[in-house]
């Protein structure tokens, strides 16, 4: 009975200390994982993530605007990735079955996609538009593509690369259309200050590209073609320039150094009637500027170049004129030459075959240039001089009736020397001065024409 009871007595402390290690083995796991997650708390390993409402739409279907043909299989696998990333929010495991599949197919655009969807997902942008781009050029219509590099580009804060993206998928994405109308003024203005600060530093390539993307967003846009016409004139394309003053000045500008601008150019390079009646508007705006004055004697000059024969326009840009060409100039410039009564009937024996043979006659018997008497030979294809000219353009000044002021009272003649010829022309303002005579050099076809056209003024040819 005793015996019993103690064994009765000691039955629930054997009880307790039966169950004791087994609630000390619980506490222990549950210690273990507090310690374990407060841990892995302060490491740096992936974080699961959830994709943001407002990126969700950019993280469209990796083969929304794919130009390539998927088979069914691929196609399945390509959305089921998707899902995990946008609808479970499981960046890692997406990319990780992305990779997968691009070890299988490296030339995969989806999966790349995918993967580079997973980089946003985990805030690596840069690392998302570094895949994008070469797919995004290669494939400009990809919607997929398109918007991830947009959207990644706005978090890096390139506007102009985002705007880029969204405009290439504007015309069939409308979220991309709405994003590339409100980006589009912010992107021009950024990417003009490129290009200004391109110019400021000297580099003309970069600027060069900065224009061509411009050219493709907003080709009309005043911004656009002034930059156009700054960057070809650094380059020495005066026709894109023109083409670019054109518009600006048609719909934009009526600064008047644009417009001077855009006038010369069409002097030189387009239409010469545009560029003289732009000009004439100018004079009467401001019709005491000397300068002004002196552009528009010469836009008219070159006004009537263009009804001169092809071929005699073309002497201008020659850089050495023989003395056929001269002749040549002569007889077309200056009505007194075309015109005029030769005193005398000479010919020289090696122009048979020149094919301004009419022109040297006429000069020659006119006294305006010189041959060899005692061998018959006017010696067409030598260079011509500077002095050659200026002497034939101050015979023919001499000619004017009533007789110039600048002429003086000693006229020139056949006789007179190099230095009283240069004297002449530099007084009748054919030379800036004296010094600029540089009588023995040889002259090209636009100082020729630059000399005969004042001339002109002189003799009153308007």
């Amino acid at each position: 009975m005793r015996a019993k009871k103690q064994q009765e007595s000691n039955g629930p402390a054997r009880g307790f200390e039966r169950l004791v290690p087994g609630l000390a083995r619980i506490g222990g796991l549950v210690l273990a994982a507090v310690v374990a997650g407060c841990a892995s708390g302060g490491q740096s390993g992936p974080v699961t993530s959830v994709v943001a409402t407002g990126d969700k739409p950019y993280l469209v279907s990796p083969t929304r605007g794919y130009p390539l043909a998927l088979d069914a299989g691929t196609q399945q696998q390509l959305d089921d990735i998707h899902r995990t990333l946008v609808v479970e929010g499981e960046p890692k495991l997406a990319h990780q079955r992305a990779e997968r599949l691009l070890e299988l197919n490296p030339a995969l655009h989806p999966a790349s996609v995918l993967a580079a969807q997973a980089d946003f997902v985990a805030k690596d942008f840069n690392r998302a538009i570094g895949r994008m781009r070469p797919i995004a050029e290669e494939m400009p219509d990809y919607v997929a593509a398109q918007l991830l590099l947009g959207r990644s580009s706005e978090k890096t804060g390139d506007i102009p690369r985002s705007f880029a993206a969204y405009l290439a998928v504007s015309d069939v994405e409308p979220l991309a259309r709405e994003r590339a109308d409100e980006m589009r003024s912010r992107a021009i203005e950024i990417m003009a200050n490129r290009i200004n600060e391109a110019l400021d530093q000297g580099r003309l390539e970069q600027a060069s590209l900065g224009v061509a993307q411009m050219q493709e967003w907003a080709p009309e846009e005043a911004t656009t073609l002034q930059l156009t016409a700054d960057v070809a004139a650094l380059m020495e394309e005066p026709e894109v320039e023109l083409e670019a003053l054109r518009l600006l000045v048609g719909r934009y500008s009526q600064d008047r150094d644009l417009i001077e601008r855009y006038a010369e150019l069409e002097l030189e390079a387009g239409d010469p009637s545009l560029g003289l009646r732009a000009l004439q508007t100018l004079s009467a705006e401001y019709p005491d500027d000397a300068e002004l004055v002196d552009k528009l004697a010469l836009a008219k000059f070159r006004w009537r170049l263009q009804l001169l024969p092809e071929e005699i326009r073309q002497l201008a840009e020659l850089p050495a004129l023989n003395r056929s060409q001269l002749a040549s100039l002569l007889f077309w410039l200056f009505p007194e030459v075309r015109y005029g009564r030769p005193a005398e009937a000479k010919i020289a024996s090696d122009i048979l075959d020149d094919p301004h043979r009419e022109e040297i006659v006429r000069v020659i018997n006119l006294g305006l240039m010189q041959m060899d008497t005692d061998l018959h030979q006017f010696s067409p294809d030598r260079q011509a001089k500077r002095i050659e000219v200026l002497s034939s353009l101050a015979l023919l000044l001499n000619r004017h009736q009533p007789p110039l002021a600048c002429m003086g009272e000693a006229p020139v003649s056949r006789a007179s020397s190099v230095e009283y010829v240069c004297q002449l022309t530099a007084r009748c303002g054919l030379l800036p001065s004296a010094a600029d005579c540089l009588p023995s050099s040889v002259v090209s076809g636009a100082t020729a024409l630059e000399m005969c056209r004042r001339a002109q003024e002189q003799l009153g040819i308007r």
